[in-house]
């Protein structure tokens, strides 16, 4: 199967943000306030206690939401449609179907579709493994928690990347495994962005 860039775009920003969401399901609801402040900060989401963080956070018309995040997956997977294994493409319609349940429903449906999507095709897996490796680095430097064992990750997916045409990226990859911070972050992110749309990585 020949994956397009835009396909292996779509991919990646379904890891992204499919592990976005599988991380808020593991720490709703907030127990701890201070931590729901931090994790509002580091997000951009106004809000000044659990209550109304929590209504930020289930806020369709607020970006970062759990339902905006959802309709970002929504769109990314009819963008993949065409590639998806029958099973994960049923699995994502059932979470469709339900999104309005609870977060503990939403939750234990998208982590049945990420155990699908190990079914992928092996380039259109590194794509989406991509994706989830990025945003666990993005996460790790948002919220102040160790970031080494999630960026020696991303430089294992990323040296999956095809061969000479990513060397690039796996270059700033390896950069950032050597002083992860939030500029080589961002330089890892640019550089990818710019091979999605351009074909130059």
């Amino acid at each position: 199967m020949i994956l397009t860039l835009s396909a292996a775009s779509s991919l990646y920003w379904l890891g992204r943000y499919m592990l976005r969401v599988e991380a808020l399901c593991q720490i709703l609801p907030f127990e701890d306030e201070s931590y729901a402040l931090a994790y509002a900060n580091s997000f951009s989401l106004s809000a000044w206690n659990i209550e109304t963080l929590l209504l930020a956070l289930h806020d369709p018309e607020r970006r970062g939401s759990l339902p905006n995040n959802l309709a970002v997956i929504q769109d990314n997977i009819q963008a993949v449609r065409g590639i998806l294994p029958r099973q994960v493409f049923e699995a994502f319609n059932r979470l469709w179907r339900q999104r309005e349940q609870s977060d503990a429903c939403i939750c234990g449906l998208l982590t049945e579709a990420a155990a699908e999507l190990q079914q992928l095709d092996s380039m259109a897996l590194v794509f989406w493994q991509l994706g989830r490796a990025v945003e666990s680095v993005d996460m790790a430097l948002r919220l102040h928690e160790p970031v080494q064992s999630a960026a020696d990750q991303l430089l294992q997916v990323a040296q999956q990347l095809p061969m000479p045409e990513w060397q690039v990226a796996v270059e700033l990859v390896t950069q950032l495994v050597m002083q992860p911070d939030v500029p080589r972050l961002y330089a890892v992110c640019d550089r990818l962005h710019l091979a999605f749309v351009e074909g130059s990585a």
